[in-house]
């Protein structure tokens, strides 16, 4: 698990900015509330905690998330830089209200090893 710092890089940083230049501000701001209401709601307590991956899950329609996948056209890609993005956002709530994130990346996402729900980076907040 490693904390997350105010300084933090953003993963693919440069390929999120080229995909949410091209999705209308309004849909941007309600992927970022959305992914807040997230982690809003997860608490101190260790057994609560978010996952990526999770968000919007397998079927992005009607989802704040949907027009990143229509932008992209591609579901793994549309959830790297989903992945992106919900990372961003945490770095951000670290940078400006102070709060304490950990995260943690299954080293085995991506393989046959692990199941497509464990994908993904998993967070857990410290107050």
């Amino acid at each position: 698990m490693q904390e997350i710092k105010a300084n933090s890089s953003i993963p693919f940083e440069q390929d999120l900015n080229a995909v949410l230049a091209r999705i209308p501000h309004q849909h941007v701001s309600q992927m970022v509330d959305a992914i807040n209401a997230w982690a809003d709601a997860i608490t101190e307590d260790p057994s609560d905690f978010f996952a990526s991956s999770w968000m919007p899950g397998s079927n992005w329609q009607g989802t704040p998330f949907q027009p990143l996948y229509e932008t992209i056209g591609d579901a793994e890609q549309a959830g790297k830089t989903l992945g992106s993005l919900v990372r961003r956002v945490i770095v951000n709530r670290v940078r400006e209200r102070g709060e304490r994130w950990y995260m943690s990346k299954n080293p085995e996402a991506g393989t046959d090893a692990c199941p497509r729900q464990f994908w993904g980076t998993f967070y857990w907040r410290h107050r």
